[in-house]
């Protein structure tokens, strides 16, 4: 399966979530350092302040889903390895992880996952459910997924 960055959506979703990880670095006052988008990457972004590191970050961007259907659920759905991978990487580099997400109608939420101390901050459910294999094809896998409280969520803007 090609990387979804090689498609129209994917590089769409890249573009997104790259204005979305620079409004989260002026909206935290730090400055942003992303992953290679061609590569796979253990994570999306690092963020410092005057040279030091800060915390660590996930983006996602939704296009089917807006505010008033993830209310209606009460939750946002994350694969869980993600997760863990912020937790594992937060711990490491003793910073703070953050989840980062902009809904189809601009909505902007984080959630902080870890403290400095790669601690989790966040109670989630976890369950394995069927879910889309990526954000660019048809096919469904079942996985372990997280899902994140929307009560625990920041909601700090909308799209620019």
């Amino acid at each position: 399966m090609p990387l979804a960055i090689a498609t129209e959506t994917g590089q769409f979703h890249e573009h997104r979530g790259r204005q979305l990880l620079e409004a989260f670095a002026r909206h935290t006052h730090s400055e942003l350092v992303v992953s290679d988008p061609q590569a796979t990457a253990a994570l999306d972004a690092v963020f410092h302040r005057d040279g030091v590191l800060v915390a660590v970050a996930e983006a996602k961007t939704r296009v089917k889903y807006d505010y008033a259907a993830i209310a209606e659920y009460g939750t946002y759905l994350i694969t869980h390895d993600k997760l863990e991978t912020l937790q594992q990487v937060s711990a490491a580099l003793a910073v703070p992880s953050f989840l980062v997400t902009e809904l189809s109608d601009g909505v902007r939420l984080y959630w902080q996952l870890t403290d400095a101390s790669g601690r989790e901050t966040l109670r989630y459910r976890v369950n394995a459910t069927e879910t889309l294999a990526t954000s660019v094809g048809t096919e469904r896998v079942v996985r372990v997924n997280a899902f994140l409280p929307l009560e625990a969520a920041t909601i700090w803007g909308t799209g620019e």
